[in-house]
């Protein structure tokens, strides 16, 4: 799903489209479609929606990006459930970071220049007071989000690589874990400098993944230990799932800024004619999550201890596949 809107030639995205002096380039996979005079490319996904019937009057929850090209003006849409960072420079792409980052709350337009436009998600409101109403909203999220990206994608596969997100996945969409190969592409391997997630991208065409699973599940100790100091606690030796790393930092953050700092990493974007489905990067997770109990909060943070409960109740018997340690296995790396 990567684009680049750019007057110089780009050597790695095709050209599909014209616009003034800019020449639109694209990867694989996406489609092409004429709706209220403009045209416009469509890739990914959304949760209500087949990938070409997907609206551009508000911001649904998926996995998508539009781009929407009228005779003067254009706009980049994305869905409602992620950041998606953009980066302006002399061209305006979301492949290579260099120039002025647009993040989870802004999106992009043109009207004779570039220009900024603020977004706003909608408010979260929901309370919880248990760990079980708290594991019973995360467990209907991912059934819901498994179900509509099947209706309307079909079933994906998940490669086995031991790890807690995707066997948590694994787990509740019943689908089992398998070998996969790797995508290898010049694409991939220019996104791999400046994404993690691109490492291990799947070659299979609908790609379950547990990508960001670390950061939206709080379980990545780089943001955790701040939010943990903030409450006058220190994991910085906690012992679990999560790989020991001894983070001596006195800074604190806030709920807020927490949830900020999770919002504006970096995308994890179809590559290609692959459909990466990535349920774990939902904003609302953090924000349900952030919610348990401190002391199961930390046992989160630490040990995966949410997501374990969860495997343990669709699926015991993975709880036998799962790593003693993060990253253990170096053969999906």
């Amino acid at each position: 799903m990567f684009f680049n809107i750019s007057k110089n030639l780009d050597k790695i995205l095709d050209p599909y489209y014209k616009f003034h002096d800019y020449t639109v380039y694209l990867d694989k996979g996406w489609h092409r479609r004429t709706r209220n005079n403009c045209v416009e490319f469509v890739k990914g996904y959304a949760s209500d929606f087949e990938t070409l019937d997907i609206p551009t009057n508000k911001r649904y929850s998926g996995n998508y990006c539009i781009l929407s090209f009228s005779t003067k003006h254009f706009r980049i849409i994305t869905d409602d459930t992620r950041g998606f960072p953009i980066y302006i420079h002399e061209n305006i792409t979301n492949l290579i970071p260099n120039g002025k980052s647009i993040f989870w709350h802004q999106s992009v337009g043109f009207i004779d220049e570039v220009k900024i436009l603020k977004n706003k998600f909608n408010n979260f409101e929901e309370k919880f007071s248990t760990f079980t109403q708290i594991k019973d909203k995360v467990c209907d999220l991912f059934e819901k989000e498994i179900a509509n990206f099947i209706k309307y994608n079909g079933t994906f596969t998940i490669p086995n690589t031991n790890g807690l997100d995707t066997l948590m996945l694994s787990a509740i969409s019943g689908i089992k874990t398998q070998q996969t190969d790797k995508h290898y592409s010049d694409l991939r391997e220019l996104a791999s400098q400046f994404y993690y997630a691109y490492r291990n991208i799947q070659s299979d065409s609908l790609a379950g993944t547990g990508y960001f699973g670390d950061s939206y599940m709080l379980r990545m100790q780089d943001n955790m230990s701040r939010y943990f100091n903030n409450l006058k606690i220190d994991i910085s030796n906690a012992q679990g799932y999560m790989e020991p790393r001894s983070i001596k930092t006195s800074e604190c953050i806030t709920k807020d800024q927490l949830l900020h700092r999770i919002y504006g990493e970096t995308g994890a974007w179809h590559i290609n004619d692959t459909i990466t489905f990535t349920p774990f990067k939902h904003r609302n997770l953090p924000e349900i999550i952030v919610q348990l109990p401190i002391d199961i909060l930390l046992s989160q943070a630490t040990d995966g201890y949410l997501q374990k409960e969860i495997i343990k109740e669709y699926a015991p018997s993975l709880i036998k596949e799962l790593d003693k340690k993060k990253n253990t296995r170096t053969d999906c790396m």
